[in-house]
């Protein structure tokens, strides 16, 4: 076939129509591979085919990810953890409120090297993002990308426990130039950083124990 798609506008069609019957379509159209002709047969299919009748959900908290999760009334406890698809929340402001993000630098450069401040985006992975999916989240106002750490916070927050976060940045991700990522590249990017994270978590407990003495 000229374009690729297997779909002729005989077989296709009907298909949409049937779809369209059961109320299960919005809009119908075509795409990357259908043809003019697709597309009239489709117009003709569904011309008789009544618009699709909006449902009306129950305001409940609806989560997306490996499976859809949602969250009634009468659920029981939801644990948040690693790897969760979770939403924000307004005591995420509590993080903003313990000011500690100009203690973290200052031991960083006590101890010699460069730390800095930056906006996480948290994916639920556990495939990499695509160059159209980097573009977008640099859009948004991204400067790092992970799969962990923003659902370990926002347990800790809803826990009443003060948090901050740090992320050893282990490659580059540049969406004209993406390289392979390989894990024993990445672990030993994360090796190389474990002296100085450590003097960074222990610089930060230290002060937080002379503040309170």
């Amino acid at each position: 076939l000229p374009t690729g798609f297997p779909e002729t506008p005989e077989s296709f069609a009907p298909q949409l129509c049937e779809w369209a019957a059961n109320g299960w379509l919005n809009i119908v159209g075509g795409c990357c591979g259908t043809m003019p002709e697709h597309i009239r047969r489709i117009a003709e299919a569904v011309a008789d085919c009544e618009p699709r009748r909006l449902a009306k959900p129950e305001p409940w908290l609806r989560l997306s990810g490996m499976e859809a999760l949602t969250v009634r009334p009468e659920s029981n406890f939801i644990n948040i953890g690693e790897r969760a698809n979770v939403t924000g929340s307004p005591r995420f402001a509590k993080l903003i409120k313990n000011d500690q993000y100009e203690e973290a630098l200052a031991v960083a450069r006590r101890e010699d090297f460069v730390a800095h401040k930056g906006v996480l985006v948290t994916v639920t992975g556990p495939n990499l993002e695509t160059r159209a999916e980097y573009r977008f989240l640099r859009m948004i106002g991204a400067d790092v990308v992970g799969m962990s750490l923003v659902p370990e916070v926002i347990t800790a927050v809803h826990c009443g426990l003060r948090s901050i976060g740090f992320s050893v940045i282990s490659d580059m991700c540049l969406p004209d130039a993406l390289e392979v990522a390989e894990v024993d590249t990445i672990i030993a990017t994360a090796n190389a950083a474990e002296p100085k994270l450590r003097a960074l978590v222990c610089g930060m407990l230290k002060r937080i124990a002379e503040n309170k003495s």
